[in-house]
């Protein structure tokens, strides 16, 4: 998936690889990219098939890897940041977010003593 992501961005959206570095806030291509991402939330919210949840979501995880490629990361950077991310987020347990509840909706929190990922991205980023 990853790898499709970056090659349409390369190929098709004709970005060419960068240097690894954050886009400053309110930049053009930040806000862009915010935009993109809330467009594709709205359309899941109103979404009344399967076919266009599907649409919504996976156009979301389109745009929000395009953004890694548009920070600069490579495939594999990508990849370990992911799973730096899951490996914490495997570390949470069941509950309900203080300010996220929603009745009958599943969630996970953060135990007493868990660690983000940030250190290790980090690590994986020589940052």
């Amino acid at each position: 998936m990853l790898t499709r992501v970056f090659d349409f961005n390369a190929k098709v959206v004709g970005i060419e690889p960068r240097l690894l570095g954050t886009i400053t806030p309110g930049h053009p291509e930040i806000s862009w990219l915010v935009g993109v991402l809330q467009e594709e939330a709205q359309e899941l919210a109103e979404a009344e098939t399967l076919v266009d949840q599907v649409d919504a979501l996976i156009d979301s995880i389109v745009f929000a890897m395009g953004g890694l490629y548009r920070l600069g990361l490579t495939k594999e950077q990508a990849l370990e940041c992911f799973h730096a991310v899951m490996d914490a987020n495997f570390e949470k347990k069941a509950g309900q977010k203080k300010g996220r509840e929603v009745e009958g909706v599943k969630d996970a929190i953060k135990p007493e003593g868990w660690k983000g990922p940030e250190a290790r991205i980090k690590e994986i980023l020589n940052v």
